[in-house]
């Protein structure tokens, strides 16, 4: 599956991203953006709420931005019916945590699209992006991660031309982290989501990580200027779609608040290796998973007592109805179903039963 960006924050440390205790980066210099109570922390392997050091226990689902993985980009944007989609998905399902998935492209598939440019080309777009994070983030206990799904800056850069989903290593794709950190660098339930799932060899992992490190870097530099409290960066995992985590085991990236993302889209067997023996050494999160693949209704059950007993936050793919596995049935009249006008009530699938049903339980 495909995935953006969602932005958490967090106290600065060093070091697999991790900080001793949970001090806000920022405070000691009479920082009043947002309320200190909100922001989030890393401390040792562990996402923490900055007011108490109680572990950050976010779940939910993945939710696409107005042009809706393309069953809305043929329409004209309509950032208050994201509103209303994620009121259904916070309000009714009760997530507390939503990977936020922007996309754009250098042009568009057809040419009745009028939803492609990047956010960096098109103010229209950004301005409804932050309507839709804030309004998210306005509900009690609610953190976004705001993930750069797809944008045309992001390049082949693999050897034999695999599509890599790296930032771009010409420094392409910084002007939309910088964008991003611009435009939420005062909310403290926003985490940045740097791709979405990195498929090359593992020869390659090194260059990765040091696109990475420049990315990270772009958002500091603008968090640093606001002196605002550096946000959580989710770095998304190397090799075969975002599953392989032992890189980042062995070579943490430097600097605070830096957590790492896994999508395991797998079977239970593969679990200890994927996220139980990560988590003891890095702090990460399930950034997707559902029932593709391999991966059965049996194998998501067991996932969650896993991700549980290792505190790690999870979010499954996806709310929507035309982006397999969905949770969503495509019943829209118009086949977008952001206009309430058109009567779409979320009609669940039996994904969206199994998660509906799983959020509705205590963690």
């Amino acid at each position: 599956m495909r995935a953006w960006v969602f932005v958490v924050l967090a106290a600065c440390g060093s070091g697999h991203g991790k900080s001793d205790a949970p001090a806000v980066h920022g405070e000691a210099s009479g920082d009043t953006s947002g309320s200190a109570d909100e922001w989030l922390d890393v401390v040792g392997t562990h996402i923490v709420h900055h007011a108490d050091g109680t572990r950050f226990h976010g779940r939910g689902a993945d939710l696409h931005d107005e042009r809706s993985c393309e069953a809305c980009s043929f329409m004209p944007a309509n950032p208050a019916g994201v509103d209303r989609w994620s009121d259904e998905l916070i309000d009714n399902w009760h997530a507390s945590f939503i990977r936020f998935l922007l996309s754009a492209k250098k042009a568009p598939f057809n040419a009745g699209e009028v939803q492609w440019k990047s956010l960096v080309d098109d103010p229209q777009y950004l301005a409804d992006i932050v309507q839709n994070v804030t309004h998210m983030t306005s509900k009690p206990g609610v953190y976004v991660e705001v993930t750069v799904f797809a944008d045309p800056s992001m390049k082949t850069e693999m050897d034999g031309g695999a599509d890599s989903e790296w930032p771009n290593s010409a420094g392409d794709t910084l002007p939309v982290y910088r964008a991003l950190a611009e435009a939420f660098h005062d909310n403290p339930r926003v985490l940045f989501g740097l791709t979405n799932e990195p498929h090359g060899p593992a020869n390659q992992d090194a260059a990765l990580a040091a696109m990475y490190a420049t990315a990270i870097q772009a958002i500091r530099q603008v968090e640093d200027s606001h002196g605002t409290p550096h946000h959580i960066i989710v770095a998304q995992a190397p090799e075969n779609y975002a599953r392989d985590l032992t890189y980042f085991v062995a070579n943490p990236l430097a600097g605070d608040r830096i957590i790492y993302e896994v999508h395991p889209y797998n079977t239970q067997a593969d679990f200890d290796r994927l996220i139980t023996q990560p988590a003891m050494h890095l702090p990460i999160m399930i950034g997707e998973y559902g029932p593709a693949g391999v991966m059965t209704n049996q194998d998501i059950q067991a996932l969650w007592p896993v991700a549980q007993a290792a505190e790690v936050p999870y979010i499954a793919w996806v709310f929507h109805q035309r982006c397999p596995p969905s949770m969503l049935q495509d019943t829209a009249s118009d086949g977008c179903g952001l206009d309430a006008a058109t009567g779409y009530n979320f009609p669940r699938t039996a994904w969206g039963d199994l998660l509906h049903d799983h959020l509705a339980t205590p963690w």
